[in-house]
């Protein structure tokens, strides 16, 4: 709360980790066009300078990930995109006290998609809600979440390549065969996360009471503890992704 930044400002910095690292200027007017129709100037792409490591931004494009798959932004989901994000919630300084006011709140979200190849940026910012939370989580993600929908479809964006439908369909699939063990009393079984996205992997492990380190983004390639093995409730696993 005691940083201050314009919402340009805020877009800008989520736009350099969607773009690996790199700056670029931001811009309100795409372009200017005639009377006629006919293009007179146009603002391209116009890059700054490298503010992050390619290493480093992978890694900060994960953690977003993770806030919209498993954490607080995960009403901000959109079927069949990886999107990549973070909350925001904020109290409201009283201007007499040079404190903060009471139950006064700014809700917020800022993210990208899809993460495999970012083309959206989006910034929700919602001053004084009343609607009864004021997280950042509750009010502004699903808010953000809608317009990356309209959007992603509008731009006739195509679906990433992890749909949770047809992740959905591979589990289903998967639960319907038979387990290779049987888990003893008080045990679990280490299952199969391959392929999977982050959010299906906490899912899955969440409903085991398997604690997970996640290594990377994308869809998961690895883990530490092979399938199939006997583990006891509360176990972490490090799943490996990939994009």
């Amino acid at each position: 709360q005691s940083i201050a930044v314009t919402p340009i400002q805020l877009c800008t910095a989520m736009s350099a980790i969607a773009n690996d690292g790199v700056l670029l200027k931001p811009h309100i007017v795409k372009n200017i066009t005639n009377a006629d129709g006919s293009l007179y100037k146009e603002n391209g792409r116009e890059e700054v300078r490298r503010v992050l490591s390619s290493a480093t931004d992978k890694t900060l494009m994960g953690l977003l990930e993770q806030v919209v798959a498993t954490g607080g932004g995960q009403k901000a989901q959109v079927k069949g995109y990886r999107v990549a994000g973070k909350t925001g919630t904020a109290q409201k300084i009283n201007k007499d006290t040079a404190g903060y006011m009471e139950g006064r709140y700014i809700a917020s979200f800022c993210g990208f998609a899809p993460v495999e190849d970012p083309q959206l940026v989006v910034l929700v910012i919602i001053d004084d809600p009343t609607a009864g939370s004021f997280y950042g989580g509750q009010i502004a993600a699903p808010v953000a979440g809608e317009i990356f929908a309209q959007l992603l479809r509008y731009k006739h964006i195509e679906p990433s390549s992890d749909p949770f439908e047809d992740m959905d369909k591979k589990h289903k699939e998967q639960e319907s065969q038979p387990a290779v063990k049987t888990a003893p009393p008080g045990k679990q079984i280490m299952p199969d996360l391959s392929g999977m996205s982050i959010r299906e992997v906490s899912q899955k492990l969440g409903e085991l009471g398997i604690g997970m380190n996640i290594q990377g983004t994308g869809l998961s390639t690895g883990q530490s503890i092979p399938a199939n093995t006997v583990v006891d409730p509360g176990t972490s696993v490090t799943v490996y992704f990939k994009p």
